[in-house]
């Protein structure tokens, strides 16, 4: 498509805007493939994918596999993620004993900058290098960071005129419901996500649609249950091969589900300040840092009773600290539904902590209410991807649209990455793990 004007180019339909979204949006859009894309995202502007959620603070470990997505194409993300993002480091990890008598571990508290393989990468570069080094970085800001290079992109585009680039558009607030085939392409109709009246329906239509809608995803959905329509109700203008399409298997696209040691685990978040100290079995005060990690124990034992808080490192020492606490379904602390009840029990298990100068009452109240993340199956789709019968248009799911598992340090961030590269891959007809010319092409 390197000649076609921007009117003329195929089109790109990515439903999901998260991070692995984002990440094909760029991919598609630049060389060889030059696209011009269109991301539809559920959420609505004034709750951005892009804004701090303390339900969704949690944080990605971007490792050497997730970031063979931009090593070569695109530097900036890498420079971005090494700016913003902390390297991963286990000398940083702190394990706060339960027993306020038991001292708290010696570590290393100088201040040294941060260091690793990456090197400064300039979009000159063919290759870019890919170190062992891996960084934390919480979901938005991954998400900012993206849609910053996206706009960066745009700009330039614009500026330059660069024919070589597609296009990207982000739409917000925008829920997927159906599509169809339509002159040999794929019509997508989505719903404003804040109402449900059919006159705020909108239909895009492009040659590829892209499901990077998350683990519930309705792209995937729609081709395991809604996609069954019989060839004797396909309206008369549309061709026998179309007709294909709405009879397609849908069974490929049900789930297959497994049970792990974490399914039906919930995860609930406590904020606490930014530095908060912890006190020492002298009696000092041990101020907390961003770079490490923290695991502070209770003083309980029990099956219904045991539980930790988990803090991870972030790169700026001024931000909140989501507190994670991870609790089998029947436990205890579960049972109790205002705020007073559960900072007295929380008091109670955890007597190191000064929960009364570091949670207010309002922080209590909201993490009593939160019905917080419960840990799914691991999940994947058999079905990965349909196509036109002339190959010419198609639906592909990529991230926890097609394979989900509960959080396991960063791995689902990073198989959805490496997702993208296998698109990018199978669409110029190289082999999708090798990276090797193959005699195919999508």
């Amino acid at each position: 498509q390197d000649d076609a004007t921007t009117d003329e180019r195929k089109k790109v339909i990515i439903v999901g805007g998260g991070p692995v979204g984002l990440t094909a949006a760029l991919t598609l859009s630049k060389p060889p493939h030059n696209y011009n894309v269109v991301v539809l995202e559920q959420t609505a502007k004034d709750n951005a994918v892009s804004q701090y959620d303390v339900t969704k603070a949690y944080l990605y470990l971007v490792n050497p596999r997730g970031r063979t997505a931009f090593a070569n194409k695109f530097p900036t993300v890498l420079e971005k993620l090494q700016e913003r993002g902390i390297l991963n480091n286990m000398k940083n990890w702190v394990l706060v004993p339960g027993d306020p008598s038991e001292p708290l571990p010696k570590r290393d508290d100088a201040t040294k900058p941060q260091t690793s393989e990456m090197k400064s990468f300039s979009d000159g570069q063919k290759k870019a290098e890919v170190s062992d080094a891996s960084y934390w970085i919480p979901r938005h800001l991954m998400v900012q960071l993206l849609e910053e290079v996206i706009q960066e992109q745009e700009t330039e585009r614009k500026r330059c005129g660069k024919d070589s680039l597609g296009s990207i558009e982000l739409i917000s607030g925008q829920a997927f419901k159906s599509m169809k085939p339509k002159d040999g392409l794929l019509e997508v109709t989505v719903q404003d996500s804040r109402s449900a009246d059919v006159r705020y329906e909108k239909t895009f239509t492009a040659s590829l649609v892209v499901g990077a809608d998350g683990m519930n995803s309705g792209v995937r959905n729609f081709l395991a249950n809604d996609n069954q329509i019989p060839a004797t109700q396909v309206p008369m203008a549309t061709s026998p091969q179309m007709a294909s399409w709405l009879t397609m298997e849908p069974k490929k696209f049900i789930l297959k589900k497994f049970i792990s040691p974490a399914t039906g685990l919930r995860l609930r978040i406590l904020q606490l300040p930014p530095r908060f100290s912890i006190p020492d079995s002298d009696g000092s005060l041990v101020e907390t840092r961003g770079k490490f990690s923290y695991g502070i124990r209770s003083i309980c034992k029990g099956p219904l009773t045991r539980c930790s808080f988990g803090l991870l490192p972030v790169k700026d020492d001024n931000v909140v600290r989501a507190a994670n606490v991870i609790l089998r379904p029947n436990h205890e602390l579960l049972k109790l539904e205002d705020g007073q009840s559960n900072k007295e029990w929380l008091t109670k298990a955890f007597p190191r902590m000064q929960f009364d100068e570091l949670v207010d009452d309002k922080e209590w109240e909201r993490f009593a209410k939160s019905e917080g993340t419960v840990f799914p199956c691991c999940q994947y789709s058999p079905g990965l991807q349909m196509a036109s019968p002339d190959g010419e248009a198609g639906v592909v799911l990529i991230g926890d649209s097609s394979h989900s598992f509960p959080p396991d340090i960063g791995q689902g961030i990073n198989a959805g990455l490496a997702d993208v590269v296998a698109l990018d891959r199978a669409l110029i007809g190289e082999d999708i793990v090798t990276g090797k010319k193959t005699n195919n092409s999508c």
